[in-house]
């Protein structure tokens, strides 16, 4: 599992909670796999989902801003928040050349947010 899918899962947006559509009619043709029903795929969610989560984590963490920072939202969802680990996050959300500066990191925190709302 990736860095971005733990990061997706701990924020509850990740494949665990897809679910899938109602049962379809019951038909002779044998069951197809529908490979574009989502279930395997992360649910995408809504700006406003995505920022009542944050909100939750800065509640339950005071100490911690995941609403601005990478570092502590990895933090707050008890994650890896190490230069190493970040740079291999960078790398799945397609930031090159991350050396973990204030901008680098304030980029790979939108990445972030942006993939968990695709």
């Amino acid at each position: 599992m990736g860095i971005l899918s733990s990061i997706l899962e701990k924020l509850g947006i990740g494949s665990a909670n897809a679910s899938p559509s109602s049962s379809p009619e019951p038909s002779s043709a044998p069951p197809v796999a529908d490979v574009t029903s989502g279930i395997d795929a992360p649910s995408p969610a809504s700006a406003e989902q995505i920022s009542a989560k944050l909100a939750s984590l800065a509640q339950a963490h005071p100490e911690l801003k995941p609403q601005n920072s990478i570092v502590d939202l990895l933090k707050a969802l008890g994650l890896d928040s190490s230069f190493e680990h970040r740079k291999e996050l960078a790398k799945e959300v397609g930031l090159e050349g991350y050396e973990g500066t204030a901008e680098q990191n304030i980029k790979l925190h939108e990445a972030v947010l942006r993939k968990a709302s695709q």
